[in-house]
C-alpha cells in the first residue's frame, strides 16, 4: 500500500467498446511525483512512485477492492499520439504498391 495503483476500464474512442491493446509503459508527472501508465487486459493501470500519502478512493485498497471507472482512450496523450501514429503508418503501408 506504499504505492497506490489505479485501474481505469479503456474504451475505444466515442463507443463503449473496450480497448484490448497492450501498451509498453509510459512515465508521467502526478503532482511532482513519477507515475506510470500502461494498457493491458481493457483496462488502464496506473502506478504512483511515491509514498507521500497521495490520497485516492479509487486506488487500491488495504482490503484489495478498487474502482474502475470508464476512460476514453483520447483523454490519455500519449495513448492518443501513439494510436494516431501507428493508424497512419499502416494507411502508409496499405497504400504502397507491392514489386
Amino acid at each position: 500500500m506504499d504505492y497506490p495503483i489505479l485501474g481505469s476500464v479503456l474504451l475505444m474512442p466515442n463507443s463503449r467498446q473496450v480497448y484490448t491493446s497492450v501498451t509498453p509503459p509510459f512515465e508521467v508527472e502526478f503532482e511532482g511525483h513519477p507515475l506510470y501508465v500502461f494498457a493491458f487486459g481493457g483496462c488502464l493501470w496506473e502506478f504512483l512512485l511515491t509514498t507521500n500519502g497521495v490520497s485516492n478512493r479509487d486506488a487500491l485498497a488495504d482490503d484489495g477492492m478498487m474502482r474502475f471507472k470508464p476512460i476514453d482512450l483520447w483523454t490519455v496523450t500519449p495513448l492518443r499520439h501513439g494510436y494516431e501514429t501507428n493508424f497512419k503508418n499502416a494507411q502508409v503501408l496499405k497504400g504502397r504498391k507491392r514489386k
